[in-house]
């Protein structure tokens, strides 16, 4: 998938994610990387898929973001993650 980087820098800032810089370390980019694949099914989402499936698409995922939030955190993290 091709797509601008203003329009990922867009959805990354409109759904709160944090991508890392292309100017950052590997290691960082590494880190990030699953931020980046939140950034890319949203800009996918906006740019392919049909507005009443958006919306559902985009209020499952703000769902399930808030659901990560709020997991209980056990001695080594959140409890899905060791």
């Amino acid at each position: 998938m091709n797509l601008p980087e203003q329009t990922l820098d867009w959805v990354s800032r409109y759904f709160g994610l944090f991508r890392a810089s292309p100017h950052d370390l590997i290691a960082e980019r590494a880190r990030r990387s699953e931020e980046e694949a939140k950034a890319l099914f949203l800009a996918h989402l906006f740019s392919a898929v049909s507005e009443p499936d958006r919306v559902r698409l985009a209020a499952g995922f703000q769902a399930w973001k808030a659901l990560r939030k709020a997991a209980p955190i056990g001695a080594f993290g959140a409890t899905e993650e060791f």
